[in-house]
């Protein structure tokens, strides 16, 4: 198999990414140092010999500021969070690169973008693969967007944050009280995303072959998207106008274990839908608040293992519990005062049935546990 030769060819802005405004090459980073002490060591006993650093300031009212990061020899990990060191109405973005051959560095290609008229944006390119594979032409990379601080009276806004990287961990710091995010977008490879605390409107978190964790606030669509890794989250759901709030949660041949709550400000209680699917593993969902007059649409479907769901007190709807190969159970609670009704029956291995606070209550929502060869198990 031929391959290229080592030389100077760097990466390329990829088509819509945006117009370059600001370019960065090997010779005109802010700052250079031996044995940077901040990287993860890609091999045994072997750090990095070099490091660069350099800084862009981002408008924090665009429309858009995003991050791409395009090539092979790249990795890193991305941190957004908060300082009251940042001047307000900024967005302060650090990125060091650490490399063995200064041969790696001179084909990496740093800029800020521009889309439209105000979107912006930062990109980091290198080439596709076309040599040997030497990790030695590696360059790892940490990007830390901070934001200003801003009092929880008047969370900082911002209109969207959109970044697609492969393999790039994430690190979100405790931002849930003092940011809101319109909406975010966050899409990685073979790599964590770790989240302390969020809230946003429309909410995108996907990976591979990596953990997806934290707490989210969602006050519309909310999408934790993996494979082959676990998820495992506290969530809040917050439903305003009763047009509905939805979260999906999806991993495969790996666990998914949640806490949902609902909240709503409308006398109707809210509209809900979650769903959580895997393969091969178990899932674990629990409702830890609802209003008593919500809708709620909840399905959990795994396959290979157990899924146990366990519904807060206040739904209403029905219910279907099934698998193949196993168990179905139903734990079923009247309440103090016994006015929960419960109709089940057994429908082949399935138990299908409904509960609510009264003969004549409304059946607003259902639920749904599914499994082959596990267990299943729903409580209400």
């Amino acid at each position: 198999m031929a391959f290229r030769s080592h030389g100077t060819v760097v990466g390329e802005v990829g088509a819509g990414d945006g117009e370059v405004v600001n370019q960065i090459n090997n010779a005109n980073w802010e700052s250079y140092e031996s044995n940077p002490a901040w990287p993860m060591r890609p091999h045994a006993g072997d750090g990095y010999r070099y490091g660069a650093r350099t800084t862009f300031t981002l408008p924090v009212d665009a429309d858009s500021l995003y991050l791409f990061a395009r090539g092979a020899y790249q990795h890193g990990n991305v941190r957004i969070i908060q300082s009251g060191t940042v001047e307000r109405g900024t967005v302060h973005v650090e990125i060091r690169a650490a490399y063995h051959e200064e041969r790696a560095l001179s084909r990496v290609a740093l800029y800020r973008l521009r889309r439209g008229s105000n979107e912006h944006g930062i990109g980091i390119y290198t080439p596709v693969w076309g040599w040997t594979l030497n990790h030695r032409d590696q360059v790892q990379f940490q990007v830390t967007f901070t934001f200003p601080t801003s009092p929880a009276e008047t969370p900082l806004r911002i209109r969207r944050f959109e970044t697609e990287t492969g393999l790039f961990s994430y690190t979100l710091g405790n931002l849930y009280e003092t940011m809101f995010f319109d909406q975010i977008s966050i899409t990685t490879s073979n790599s964590n995303i770790k989240v302390e605390s969020i809230t946003l409107e429309h909410g995108i978190f996907k990976s591979s072959n990596g953990y997806i964790a934290g707490h989210y606030n969602a006050s519309r669509l909310l999408k934790l998207v993996t494979s082959n890794e676990q998820i495992k989250a506290t969530i809040l759901l917050f439903d305003g106008d009763s047009s509905g709030t939805e979260l999906e949660m999806q991993t495969c041949n790996s666990p998914i274990k949640s806490e949902v709550s609902l909240i709503s400000q409308s006398n109707t209680g809210g509209t809900f839908r979650v769903s959580a699917r895997s393969s091969n593993s178990p899932i674990s969902l629990q409702y830890a608040e609802a209003p008593p007059t919500s809708t709620l649409t909840s399905n959990v479907t795994t396959s290979n293992n157990e899924a146990l769901v366990k519904m807060h007190s206040t739904f209403e709807g029905t219910f279907e519990v099934a698998t193949s190969n196993a168990s179905s159970v139903l734990k079923a609670s009247r309440g103090d005062d016994g006015r929960r009704v419960i109709h089940q029956r057994k429908v082949g291995s399935s138990i299908v049935g409904s509960v609510s606070w009264g003969e004549r209550r409304r059946l607003r929502g259902s639920t749904s546990v599914r499994s082959s060869n596990g267990r299943v198990s729903l409580e209400v």
